[in-house]
């Protein structure tokens, strides 16, 4: 059995890391792209070294998440959008999760991110999701509940 991980996220992304975070929401690169571009990040290296599915965030397929979740993602706001004025990076994805969620929340979203707004994630198994976020340069999860879908 896939253990598929579902994501949300809605996060303010610092100056720096805005050309790239545009040429993935506008054009579709990859972090494998992103990581030959601005090799100057080893982290990215290190996303897509440790991670086959890395490249699913943020452009993973929704699947086996509950009906409601892909039904309310679009309505809510979380179709893979960049903002520039605002800076925010919006979007939704489904991935088979063999430690790429764990590394995109330590190695990726620590370093290019501001603000988490919304970062919401529901596994395969579960009705209920989780929440996550940024304190003291780390993504942690949240007291707040987890929504029941």
């Amino acid at each position: 059995m896939s253990d598929y991980t579902g994501l949300r996220c809605k996060v303010t992304i610092k100056d720096e890391f805005v050309p790239i975070i545009e040429e993935m929401a506008e054009y579709g690169a990859s972090w494998e792209e992103e990581t030959l571009n601005y090799p100057q990040y080893s982290f990215f290296h290190q996303f897509i070294k440790n991670n086959y599915n890395a490249n699913f965030i943020p452009n993973g397929v929704m699947m086996a998440v509950p009906l409601e979740w892909e039904e309310t993602s679009y309505k809510d706001g979380f179709n893979l959008n960049f903002d520039d004025n605002t800076k925010l990076w919006s979007f939704q994805c489904n991935f088979v999760d063999r430690g790429v969620l764990k590394d995109f929340f330590n190695l990726i979203l620590p370093n290019i991110v501001e603000q988490v707004k919304h970062l919401e994630v529901i596994h395969e198994t579960s009705t209920k999701s989780s929440f996550y976020e940024l304190v003291e340069g780390q993504i942690v999860l949240s007291q707040k509940q987890g929504l029941n879908y």
